[in-house]
């Protein structure tokens, strides 16, 4: 029978650090065709939207998928997990804390690839849920010394560096604006905002840029300027930034970058990256979605702790 596997107990058996090696590992065998990942579907209904991302690893020996329905009435978030060897269920795991976690870990993983060794500063804009992570992933992977954050309300954004400079080794530091920005070595946009949050002009040279808060073609939270002038471009998945990113939809479309330009998280892990043609030393992009792989991967490294220790409810 399956186990079902509750929000705080995915608390109690994953963290941002796991998460970053099991991702790592995931993407691994995404390189070598060990795993699939499609993109999200969407079907909108009158009371909200059913999103669907599904995933196989032959290496996890596990196909599942993440399901979550979000609506008037809030959000609920499951991954659900078959065995590939027997073909029976194995677990449902209450996904909220488990999709907060892999957020932050896989711009984590991508920011130990891509961002400058010796980073120092830096900033987030926005002072939300997903931030939290984000921030944890960062200071992960960094020996960050300040954390810049700017959101439009100033309570959130002391009361979210208040409690994040107590969860990081880190000053965590409100701004009342983006001006402290041009100092920063490492930026991550984590918003729901539908115009760019920041622009070309605020960012320096150098950068590594991770932004992971606009999944729907209708948002944005960079400008075409800033995206036409990096030398590097990552995705979790170029099929699925087609249709949910309208950041790279606008820079594509504007002529100064192509599909083909872009490579995916796959392409770091393997070494197989590409810089894009006639740019150097410019700022790199993390353009973040979301994939089924990441939720397959961490939703079956949290089952196997369960069953080890014993968490869990046997359905």
């Amino acid at each position: 029978m399956p186990l079902y596997i509750r929000e705080e107990e995915v608390a109690k058996l994953l963290d941002v650090s796991t998460a970053i090696n099991v991702l790592k590992d995931a993407f691994r065998m995404q390189s070598e065709g060990k795993a699939v990942s499609l993109p999200r579907s969407r079907i909108r209904t009158e009371n909200g939207i059913l999103n669907v991302l599904p995933s196989t690893a032959e290496g996890l020996a596990v196909s599942g998928l993440k399901a979550y329905f979000g609506g008037r009435n809030g959000v609920s978030f499951v991954v659900l997990l078959f065995s590939t060897a027997e073909c029976k269920p194995l677990a449902i795991i209450e996904a909220e804390r488990l999709g907060q976690i892999r957020t932050g870990a896989v711009t984590g993983m991508v920011t130990d690839i891509m961002a400058d060794i010796n980073a120092r500063i830096a900033g987030c804009i926005g002072s939300g849920y997903q931030a939290e992570t984000q921030i944890e992933a960062i200071c992960n992977v960094r020996r960050i010394d300040t954390f810049y954050v700017y959101s439009r309300n100033a309570g959130n954004r002391e009361k979210f560096a208040a409690t994040m400079g107590r969860r990081v080794n880190a000053d965590v530091v409100a701004v009342p604006d983006r001006s402290m920005f041009r100092e920063t070595e490492i930026i991550v946009t984590a918003t729901n905002s539908r115009i760019p949050v920041i622009s070309h002009q605020e960012i320096p040279e150098h950068c590594h840029i991770n932004a992971i808060g606009a999944n729907r073609i209708e948002s944005r939270e960079l400008d075409a300027e800033t995206l036409c002038s990096a030398e590097e471009i990552v995705v979790d998945s170029v099929e699925q930034s087609k249709v949910e990113s309208g950041d790279l939809a606008a820079a594509v479309s504007s002529g100064c970058i192509g599909w083909d330009d872009i490579n995916e998280i796959r392409d770091l892990v393997s070494g197989r990256r590409k810089k894009i043609k006639g740019r150097r030393g410019g700022i790199t992009i993390f353009k973040s979605l979301g994939i089924g792989l990441e939720d397959l991967a961490v939703g079956a490294y949290v089952y196997r702790r369960a069953a080890e220790t014993g968490l869990g409810t046997r359905l």
